[in-house]
């Protein structure tokens, strides 16, 4: 599935609002990235269902979002000078793409690669299901 412009953040706000895990990597966060991808903490959750890594050392990257996500959130968060990724992991797919939570609105296309539980490979746009 492609998805274009303001459907990647509506994507990612709807899957986010109903997982019970996500991982993030995406080096450069705004400072309102955490409401545009309507980050949040449900009861269902635990401390460790929230991973992110991103890049701190950038000037691109605001550190007051990711200040945020660690003691507010309690997510665990990393970060890594040379990282590139942009991709979005919860509980049913995830989102791969050149998208970072720096800007809005989107513009570019991103693929979404579905892998549903108890799959052991990718069955999304351009893979085959295992045998």
């Amino acid at each position: 599935m492609m998805l274009y412009g303001s459907e990647i953040q509506q994507f990612i706000k709807a899957k986010a609002s109903s997982a019970v895990s996500i991982r993030i990597a995406a080096p450069f966060w705004g400072a309102d990235a955490i409401d545009l991808l309507g980050l949040k903490k449900t009861p269902e959750q635990t401390e460790t269902a929230f991973r992110l890594i991103c890049n701190l050392e950038s000037g691109a990257c605001n550190p007051a979002p990711i200040r945020k996500l660690k003691n507010k959130l309690r997510w665990g968060a990393r970060t890594h000078n040379r990282l590139h990724a942009k991709v979005y992991i919860f509980d049913d797919c995830a989102v791969v793409g050149d998208l970072s939570p720096n800007f809005h609105p989107p513009t570019s296309r991103v693929p979404v690669t579905f892998e549903p539980k108890g799959l052991g490979g990718a069955t999304g746009r351009g893979a085959e299901p295992p045998a």
